[in-house]
């Protein structure tokens, strides 16, 4: 430092003697301050103040001066050591300082000091004023009077006086050491701010002063204001409720707590929110009180709040009064669904389940492992709530009938807790974690405790997935009880009636609106024979051959009876005859398919009742024959055996009069309910042989009761049965009819209609069709001919058309019957608009002794009407004329006689009518109904006849001959080769392959040079009188079939014909018109063409020829296609097989009398070579 002072002053330093210098200075120093520092020390820390420093600064001015003063003294030795040249060495002892140096002593220094302070204190407390150390703000708490403490401080032995003055001076007060304080305590919501000034004095007169600013801090003096309301409404089946609102007025921390009634149920948060402990039920309680407490820690305010709780849609609302029940056959996996009604009675919908009674083999298999779906119960729900709850299910299972518990009866119950959740649209039923509890009571009455941990407790389910209805409520009837594994429940769920009751808390409301807690069933557990299906056969006997009839029949459920109509298959009245005179008999019987076999024995009953009548209640006038008896069956699952333990069968019959005649029989033939196993389709059928029993009645007038006639017969079994449908079934409830009839051979019937242009008669057979009790059959295929029917119409030789029916049976007895005919336009048998009717009915009678019969008509006026197009009815009668519509002949080979129906002998008769004009050529559809007692060959009853008919003016070939007829182009000769067609679905089929066709003749045609087309000509034995127009299609496809293969070519031809006939000549041309015309190649493709008029020529009919007839009917049949020459003909027309059809729309009909609709004809064109 001294050298860059140096060098800034320009000056050198003697830097030795400088280091001497400041280390002697130094050494004093610090002895200096020791000393000093020791006395100080020693002062009174009480008593140390503004004089004490004073002094202080004094001694220390003192030490500096001393220092200062012994720092020359040794600088002037120093020089001279240096003006000697001598080296400075230079110690402290050396230098003789203590004139200077006063300081060092202790006591001289403490009596400077006290010196000093005397010295300072005259002074200070004279003119030094006090200091106010405090600041200038306070904060009071309102209501009480202190404030704080003004502090100030002044020289030692000053006085202090402390005085206020200001705007709120006279609301102070201040003590003389400071302490203000309120005259009075203030309150923060009058002031809450006071400023005044505060003067401190010493006793010298010296003051000072300073403002002052009081805050007033508002004390908690107010309790809390609660500003919610204390009404709270809430949704059931949710815990939110709302707040509880409330403020302090001190801005207070706030707390919430509950008390009274129904605080328990509700709870409270921090925050005031309100909730219920557990979710509400409106129907359980709608309403809730308690008190609110709201505190701030030292006030607190209360309010009565109440709840009251909204009914919302919580309920399940079932849809309707039908409960489908749901069970399970596992020995052919099958699931049978059925649906009855329930009724309400108290609060529990009851249904009695016994008519679908419950398969004990998937209840076995419940509780011994297998296969197990548990039966389930299901309720159509129309609406769906929206919440959620908690609910109980309680399920009781009880022997017998009802609900309680009488002695010697079981009981099971279980009670579980169940969780729903729903959305309005789907809803979910849960079982939460629990220890479900159950009981047993045993037949001696003793109970019998059970736990178990959730086990498959799906006892409730909610699906959406049915069609009828938005969702389904499903009830599992044993799911619960079937895991109840301490229990002996093989001996609790086995074969039986019990009672079960599913009762829940949840809400559940009928379709009429009634509360419902549940479901009361009665429920039946069986190991049953299950039928296949609705259908019955029922076998009967033709006593004259033998012979077994079978028809099938389907039978409805009613009342638990399978019910059938069997009157559309009367039984045989000869069979029953030989039964009840010890002949060959065998007894009617119904038989159903089984679908399943049970497993077990037992006894059951069997009541039979046939009374007069299609009902089974006797009405006054009608017999009664009744049997009862008993069965008893074994099965193992695969077969089973029934017979009849030794008994005497009892029986009654009331007669006509009512009078009860009583009969025993002791077992005879009591084969009335079997089991086989010949079924294809099933395993085994159960068969009823329905008057087996009946006819061994000895003792009753038999021959007088199994007589012709309608009877209905009940058989009512207690066997375990039940339809495909899982209903049970207690018997048969049929409707039956003994007949003597006359039996159809089989389903032909020959149609014979006259031609009378050569008297021959032509006959074709048709196969009918049973439909609805009538033989229907469609006879356009054999037109019926209109000159004959002219003729009849004007007087000349007619004939009528036939049906005929051959006969297998002949009945034995008389009759009198009514026959109604139906004559209509069109193809059925209603009159629609514009069509025409003729209706006649009239009376007949028939005699018949089993081998022939007679039909007669009693004298009678006929009856008949015919509608117009118009619908107008015009009213004919006609008497006793050619009347001869139904006979009975014994011509027929086959048969031992036939049943002839003349068809329109009777309408011919009505003059009265416009007959010319009604029976013109058309279609007519004609029934004839009748009450002859008629029995079809599969035993069915035939109330008639449904036939469409044709009339028509046609083409008659003469025979089944064609001759093909063709030129030889080398030497003109003609070529003629006879054929036999054959009618094949209406058309003429020959093979012409033997007589190939020239392909020279064609391709002189092709080359435009001299050609005849190949002719086919069919002899005519009659010809129409009349005109028409017609099409006429030509196909010429390669191969031998109709039908165009790949790699095959097809030429397609189709034009227009017009013909005119006037019963001899005829004329058939080709109006002008534009021939279409298409070539498909052997790729596939198609090529049109079109072909005006030219040599059109390819059907005439002409008078030569060498035929049994005068005319013949000529088909050039390349006349046409020769002339196509926009087509590659001569690649067409080569050598090779061809198919030919020609179909046309002509009126023609072969020699057989059936309609023929065109040619089919496999041809080949060869080289002469």
């Amino acid at each position: 430092l001294l050298q860059a002072a140096a060098e800034v002053t320009g000056v050198v330093v003697d830097t030795a003697a400088a280091e001497v210098t400041g280390s002697v200075v130094l050494d004093l120093s610090t002895k200096t301050i020791a000393t000093v520092s020791k006395a100080f020390a020693d002062l009174s820390v009480e008593s140390f103040g503004q004089v004490e420093a004073s002094a202080v600064s004094r001694i220390k001015a003192k030490a500096v001066a001393e220092i200062t003063s012994a720092a020359e003294v040794v600088v002037a030795a120093v020089s001279v050591q240096q003006a000697a040249n001598e080296t400075v060495v230079l110690a402290v002892e050396d230098v003789d300082v203590s004139s200077f140096i006063t300081l060092d002593n202790e006591g001289a220094l403490n009596a400077t000091i006290a010196l000093n302070i005397q010295e300072v204190e005259a002074y200070l407390v004279t003119t030094i004023a006090p200091v106010i150390e405090s600041g200038g703000n306070f904060v009071a708490a309102e209501n009480q009077t202190a404030v704080g403490t003004v502090v100030a401080s002044d020289t030692v032995g000053d006085v202090l006086t402390y005085s206020l003055s200001g705007a709120d001076a006279s609301a102070l007060n201040i003590s003389n050491t400071g302490v203000l304080s309120f005259v009075s305590a203030p309150d923060f919501e009058t002031k809450a701010q006071y400023n005044a000034t505060v003067t401190v004095v010493d006793s010298n007169g010296n003051s000072v002063s300073q403002a002052i600013s009081i805050s007033i801090a508002d004390a908690n003096d107010s309790a809390p204001i609660i500003t919610s309301s204390s009404s709270f409404s809430a949704d059931e089946n949710q815990l939110a409720i709302g707040a509880v609102v409330a403020s302090s007025p001190s801005n207070a921390a706030l707390a919430y707590s509950l008390s009274g009634n129904d605080a328990e149920a509700l709870s409270i948060s921090t925050d005031g929110v309100l909730s219920f402990v557990t979710a509400p039920n409106f129907e359980v309680k709608a309403s809730y009180s308690a008190t609110v407490v709201v505190s701030d820690g030292t006030n607190d305010t209360s309010s009565v709040i109440i709840v009251s709780v909204t009914d919302v849609d919580d309920t399940f609302i079932i849809a309707d009064t039908a409960v489908t029940l749901t069970d399970y056959y596992p020995l052919n996996a099958s699931t049978v669904t059925n649906t009855l009604e329930y009724t309400i009675v108290g609060d529990m919908a009851n249904v009695d389940l016994r008519v679908t009674p419950l398969n004990l083999t998937n209840m076995e298999n419940a509780i011994y492992g297998g296969d197990f779906k548990t039966p389930v119960l299901s309720f159509g729900l129309s609406s769906l709530p929206i919440g959620s709850g908690a609910e109980a299910v309680t399920i009781n299972l009880v022997d017998g009938l009802d609900a309680s518990v009488d002695s010697g009866e079981r009981q099971v119950s279980v009670q579980l807790d169940i969780e729903w959740q729903s959305d309005g649209s789907t809803a979910l039923i849960s079982v939460p974690a629990q220890t479900i509890n159950a009981f047993y009571k045993t037949v001696a009455g003793v109970q019998v405790d059970v736990q178990v941990p959730n086990g498959d407790s799906d006892v409730l389910t909610i699906t959406s997935d049915g069609t009828d209805y938005p969702a389904t409520l499903e009830i599992k009837l044993v799911s619960l009880i079937a895991q109840l594994s301490d229990l002996p429940l093989g001996e609790i769920l086995d074969g039986g009636v019990y009672h079960v009751d599913v009762t829940t808390s949840m809400s559940l409301e009928a379709p009429t609106g009634e509360t419902l807690k549940g479901v009361s069933a009665i429920v039946e557990i069986i190991n049953p024979f299950k039928l296949a299906g609705s259908k019955i056969t029922l076998q009967d006997t033709n006593p004259l051959d033998g012979s077994t009839v079978k028809t099938d029949h389907e039978a409805s459920l009613v009342g638990g009876f399978l019910t059938v109509d069997l009157r559309s298959a009367p039984l045989s009245l000869g069979n029953i005859e030989n039964g009840l005179y010890g002949l060959d008999f065998t007894s009617p019987a119904v038989s159903f398919d089984l679908a399943a076999i049970p497993t077990g024995a037992g006894t059951e009953t069997v009541t039979i009742n046939l009374i007069d009548g299609v009902d089974a209640t006797r009405d006054s006038g009608e017999r009664q024959v009744t049997v009862a008896l008993d069965i008893e069956w074994d099965a193992d699952g695969t077969s089973a055996a029934i017979t009849m333990p030794m008994q005497d069968i009892t029986a009654y019959y009331v007669t006509r009069e009512g009078v009860q005649i009583d009969v025993g029989l002791s077992n005879a033939d009591a084969d009335m309910l079997s089991i086989t196993g010949a079924g294809a389709e099933y395993p085994a059928s159960l068969e009823i042989k329905l008057l087996s029993l009946i006819t061994k009645l000895s003792g009753l007038p038999l021959d007088d009761i199994l007589s012709t006639g309608v009877f209905h017969m009940d058989v009512t079994t207690s066997l375990p049965l039940i339809e495909p449908t899982g209903l049970a079934v207690d018997g048969l409830n049929a409707i039956i009819e003994i007949a003597d009839a006359f039996t159809l051979a089989d389903a032909t019937v020959t149609l014979q209609d006259a031609n009378p242009l050569d008297g021959s008669t032509t006959e074709t057979d048709h196969e009918t069709t049973l439909v609805d009790g009538f033989l229907s059959v469609d006879l356009r295929s054999a037109p019926l001919s209109l000159t004959n029917i002219v003729d009849g119409l004007d007087g000349l030789d007619f004939t009528s058309p036939t049906l005929a029916f051959a006969l297998s049976a002949i009945p034995s007895g008389t009759g009198t019957e009514t026959v109604t005919i139906n004559l209509v336009d069109g193809v059925d048998s209603t009159r629609d608009s514009g069509e025409r009717q003729v209706t006649v009915a009239l009376d007949i009678e028939w005699d018949a002794d089993g081998t022939s019969a007679a039909i007669t008509m009693p004298v009678q006026n006929i009856t008949a009407y015919y509608l117009t197009r118009e619908g107008v009815q015009i009213d004919v009668a006609l008497s006793n004329a050619d009347s001869d519509m139904l006979s009975v002949t014994s011509a027929g080979a086959d048969y031992p006689v036939s049943l002839e129906l003349k068809l329109l002998s009777l309408i011919m008769k009505l003059s009265g009518l416009p007959l010319d004009d009604l029976l013109t050529a058309g279609v007519f559809h004609i029934d004839v109904t009748t009450s002859l007692p008629l029995v079809a060959t599969n035993g069915h009853t035939v109330d008639g006849l449904k036939a469409i008919i044709e009339i028509a003016d046609a083409f008659t070939l003469a025979d089944a001959t064609v001759s093909l007829e063709q030129e030889n182009p080398s030497t003109g000769a003609e070529i003629v080769t006879d054929y036999e067609t054959s009618l094949v679905d209406g058309f003429l089929t020959v093979d012409m392959r033997s007589s190939p066709l020239s392909l020279v003749n064609i391709e002189n045609g092709l080359d435009g040079l001299d050609f005849t087309s190949p002719i086919l000509r069919y002899g005519l034995s009659g010809m129409p009188s009349g005109s028409g127009s017609e099409t006429v299609v030509i196909n010429l496809i390669d191969g031998v079939n109709a039908i165009r293969e790949a790699g095959e070519r097809q030429v397609t031809v189709a034009l227009d014909i017009e013909w005119t006939a006037d019963g001899s000549p005829v004329s058939i041309t080709v109006p002008t018109q534009d021939i279409a015309a298409y070539y498909i190649t052997a790729d596939g493709d198609q090529i049109d063409v079109t072909l005006s008029n030219a040599d059109a020529d390819i059907m005439s009919v002409t008078a030569d020829g060498e035929f049994p007839s005068d005319a013949a009917l000529e088909i050039k049949i390349l006349s046409l296609i020769a002339k196509l020459s926009g087509l590659p003909l001569d690649d067409i027309l080569n050598v090779g097989v061809f198919h030919l059809d020609l179909t046309t729309s002509l009126p023609l009909i072969a020699s057989t009398g059936y309609v023929v609709d065109g040619l089919k004809a496999i041809v080949e064109i060869a080289d002469e070579d």
